[in-house]
């Protein structure tokens, strides 16, 4: 769930299911995959919102049709902490 992913009890892979409440689009400024579009997503599952889930290049390009306000989704993906923060990396997303 969104909530344990944020207190730290979800590890490694995951799915979750969510209504997406907001998408930012960040374009890429350096590195491999400069010029191209990722984005932060925020989901709710009704235990918690989730404002770190985020969308790479390549599955924001896949994917980024179903990642849109308002729709509700399954996300797999990993759980990664990083510098202490915790974010959920999108591997695949499909339709509820």
């Amino acid at each position: 769930s969104c909530r344990e992913i944020m207190m730290g009890e979800a590890r490694g892979d995951v799915t979750i299911g969510v209504t997406v409440n907001s998408v930012y689009e960040h374009t890429v400024k350096r590195g491999k995959s400069i010029g191209q579009v990722m984005a932060f997503i925020t989901g709710d599952d009704g235990t918690s919102e989730l404002n770190n889930i985020v969308a790479f290049c390549d599955q924001y390009r896949m994917f980024g049709h179903l990642l849109l306000q308002g729709n509700s989704v399954i996300i797999s993906g990993k759980v990664q902490n990083k510098d202490g923060e915790r974010s959920f990396i999108v591997d695949n997303v499909l339709q509820v």
